[in-house]
């Protein structure tokens, strides 16, 4: 039945309101839930536990659970907070037993729907630390609308799930829609604040908590405000050897002292290609883990304090429903956990920053003490208004790698879009400009050529002055395949070189300072590389320039990135493992042989009719 409480004063309710209709696991007759209306008319209404659900059925597999009841809470005291949450608050659909967790054969949810500021956690009665869930999948999902302020108890103490469907749905099912009309977490930050599947997510005000995940969306987007995350210490980057770590047969990965949580949120990364590790730019040998995909946000579930599984959603790690994991290859695959990720089906508008830092610089020097934190979007189109940093202070200028745990991903399978002005920063690097593809003809630069005579051979040092990057941007990095097949000593000193001229086929280095002309070169042998180009009837050939923001920033679309560079040697992210004759893959950099007829045999003149 229905459960109804009117008070002129406060409403102070510490045990479970439950009006879920009958379960009938064996029958096929349905049950809905009851209402629930709480009005407090001069003081202020704070719950515990209440789940108005529809019953669930099981005779048959074609059975439809109950629907659930309405839920209405009221407060109109003068103060703010009026409503305080200390424990779940569930409105969904009875399910069938027998088809569980088919949610086309649940009944359909209620929306919940809090008009008056709301806290989560009473101290006055002893519930400060209150984590709770708000539910309303269905086959039909409720939407979930905080109308006003939401904000915690305690400073990042009070962790908020809301599942407004289920990423199990059948295609027609339909989500929820989750608004946050006011700011979140203004006053007091919210811990980790998880949606865990909706239609649309709209938040019109301004974000703060520990950590902002949303793991599925079906509709857009649209972020107002600021997002802030900020945890209070720094985020362990965990590697694990994608082969030796990971048992396919219990779907386990092992990280010995990992120190997570069921339930927390965490962005794999494979260690190369998908999303640069960053902390070793010439990782070769990686391949991902089965059933996982690089800068994807997961959700843990722990089995131990050196054992973790991973899963889809929280109804999937609650439930104890991992991913069928198969094991991958190399050393350096990470788990971090998540400081802002944001997945949905459509359009992302992101029109407040970004913000994801615990407050301390951190630039690791290896994988084994690599702190930094994780910033994920990814939808149909992307569409970023202002910045994305995970720096509290903004990146050092360098010509030496700067290694960092931190990572950006920005990815739009349709289109990206940056507003005018927007910066991608993270503790080692800085972008502004991107590209989505490489110059399809040869950049207008003509080089200039110094000969230097040695014995009988004769050296020649090619320059070229060209433009790497804009101004602005900060420790980006520079890959070239200079098509030398020879691979020869330095017999003379060089100078007046941005880079140090070598005598190798490839060659990295980092530009400091965006946006202004450099002079770079390469030495090559008339004996070694220029007759033997001659004699394969290859007069000419290219030397092949790739420029990448730092490997800590990646920017990914199917099509297009608005507002491009008008430099043509520009570019957003170089996927060190794009295509099978990629003569920037990991596996043929230095100091791995860099042949693609036969890999592991000397360079030939015939290796590099292969353009990129």
């Amino acid at each position: 039945g229905d459960v109804t409480m009117d008070a002129g004063g406060s409403i102070t309710l510490i045990g479970i309101i439950d009006t879920s209709g009958f379960d009938n696991a064996g029958g096929s007759a349905n049950s809905d839930g009851g209402n629930v209306t709480l009005t407090a008319m001069t003081g202020t209404l704070s719950v515990s536990e209440i789940d108005s659900s529809g019953g669930d059925v099981g005779a048959t597999p074609a059975d439809v659970g109950g629907n659930a009841g309405v839920i209405t809470l009221d407060s109109n005291a003068a103060v703010s907070p009026r409503v305080f949450l200390n424990e779940n608050i569930t409105a969904a659909g009875g399910n069938n037993v027998n088809a569980a967790p088919n949610p086309a054969t649940r009944g359909n949810g209620s929306d919940l729907v809090f008009n008056d500021p709301v806290q989560i956690g009473n101290a006055a009665t002893g519930q400060a630390d209150a984590d709770i869930l708000v539910t309303t999948t269905g086959n039909v999902s409720g939407s979930v609308v905080f109308g006003s302020t939401l904000n915690g108890a305690v400073d990042r103490g009070n962790e908020v799930v809301i599942a407004a469907g289920s990423h199990n749905a059948s295609p027609t099912s339909t989500f929820g829609n989750v608004t946050f009309g006011g700011a979140v977490g203004a006053v007091t930050r919210l811990g980790d604040l998880t949606v865990d599947s909706a239609n649309n997510l709209t938040a019109a005000s301004t974000i703060d908590a520990a950590s902002f995940t949303q793991l599925f969306g079906s509709g857009n987007t649209t972020l107002n405000g600021d997002v802030t995350a900020n945890s209070g210490a720094a985020t362990s980057v965990h590697r694990f050897d994608g082969a030796t770590a990971v048992n396919a047969g219990t779907d386990q990965i092992t990280i010995p002292g990992h120190g997570y949580q069921t339930g927390d949120n965490v962005v794999y990364d494979d260690g190369a290609g998908g999303t640069d590790t960053g902390l070793n730019p010439l990782i070769s040998g990686e391949q991902p883990v089965g059933g996982l995909t690089a800068g994807r946000t997961y959700a843990v579930i722990v089995d131990d304090a050196g054992t973790i599984r991973l899963a889809l959603s929280q109804e999937d790690a609650v439930a104890g429903r991992a991913i069928d994991l198969a094991v991958g290859a190399g050393a350096d695959h990470t788990l971090a956990k998540v400081g802002i990720s944001v997945t949905a089906n459509g359009t992302v508008d992101v029109n407040g920053n970004l913000l994801a830092e615990n407050g301390t610089t951190a630039a690791e020097a290896d994988l084994a003490t690599a702190t930094g934190e994780q910033i994920s979007v990814s939808g149909a189109v992307v569409d970023i208004a202002q910045d994305v940093s995970t720096a509290a202070v903004g990146p050092v200028p360098s010509t030496i790698y700067t290694a960092t745990g931190d990572r950006i991903l920005i990815s739009g399978t349709t289109a990206v879009i940056f507003a005018a002005g927007t910066e991608l920063i993270t503790d080692a690097g800085l972008a502004n400009t991107f590209e989505p593809d490489l110059p399809v003809a040869p950049i207008g630069a003509d080089p200039t050529v110094q000969k230097f005579f040695v014995g009988d051979d004769i050296f020649f040092l090619v320059k070229y002055d060209v433009q790497l990057g804009e101004t602005g941007e900060i420790n980006q990095q520079v890959h070239i395949d200079w098509r030398d097949p020879s691979n020869d000593g330095i017999p003379v000193a060089t100078a007046g070189t941005f880079n140090t001229p070598t005598s190798d086929r490839y060659q990295t280095f980092v530009v400091d300072a965006g946006g202004t002309v450099l002079t770079i070169g390469h030495l090559y042998s008339n004996l070694n590389d220029f007759i033997p180009f001659q004699n394969d009837n290859q007069p000419i050939f290219f030397a092949d320039f790739s420029l990448s923001q730092h490997d800590s920033i990646r920017v990914l679309s199917g099509a297009d990135i608005d507002t491009p560079s008008a430099d043509i040697i520009q570019h957003s992210s170089d996927d060190p493992n794009t295509g099978a004759f990629n003569p920037l893959a990991s596996s043929s950099l230095p100091p791995a042989d860099a042949n693609f007829v036969t890999p592991g045999t000397l360079d030939t003149a015939a290796d590099n009719t292969d353009l990129h």
